[in-house]
């Protein structure tokens, strides 16, 4: 994946491929594929991201690292209406 410089790999399984992507240091990603299938335009691409730090603030991730899953998501309910911290953009 290196040789063809391969930035993000998405599947849509769960497979050897994803987890070579990640040894090299590539990002990955599972696509989910919905139960039902919803009719779109053609010409319309719908993408979801978890930014995590890239994109958005890290405090939510520091505090999974730090204290654990309860914590995470406790922290996540409390904060459910308080706007993020600054937002740092990472660009290359």
């Amino acid at each position: 994946m290196k040789k063809n410089n391969t930035h993000l790999y998405l599947a849509a399984s769960p497979g050897l491929e994803v987890q070579e992507a990640l040894k090299e240091g590539i990002a990955a990603a599972i696509m989910n594929i919905p139960e039902t299938a919803v009719e779109v335009s053609e010409t319309q691409l719908r993408v979801d991201f978890d930014g995590d730090a890239v994109i958005f603030s890290d405090e939510s991730e520091n505090v999974f690292r730090d204290h654990g899953l309860a914590a995470f998501l406790e922290h996540e309910k409390k904060n459910v209406d308080v706007p993020m911290n600054d937002v740092w953009i990472v660009t290359n």
